[in-house]
């Protein structure tokens, strides 16, 4: 990673503004290849970790939908023993 990388975790809005960050500055300017390599190692490790971070969005989401499917049996259940 770059020293650029901040020490604690990001939020999936903060990765994503930093990508835009690196895209940009690749895109407009030329640079050295070293530093092009650090931001290029950068943005890889902004992409896993937003990733990861849509990956646990999605199973809490499934988590909570699933919850929410089997409140909705027992709630029919209990109407259909009446």
């Amino acid at each position: 990673m770059s020293e650029n990388m901040p020490k604690e975790p990001l939020t999936l809005e903060e990765a994503l503004a930093r990508l835009s960050e690196i895209t940009e500055k690749m895109e407009k300017e030329t640079l050295p290849l070293e530093e092009m390599m650090g931001l290029y190692r950068e943005g890889k490790a902004l992409e896993s970790l937003s990733r990861k971070l849509l990956d646990k969005a999605d199973q809490e989401i499934r988590i909570l939908e699933a919850a929410d499917q089997a409140e909705d049996a027992a709630e029919d259940s209990d109407t259909e023993e009446m």
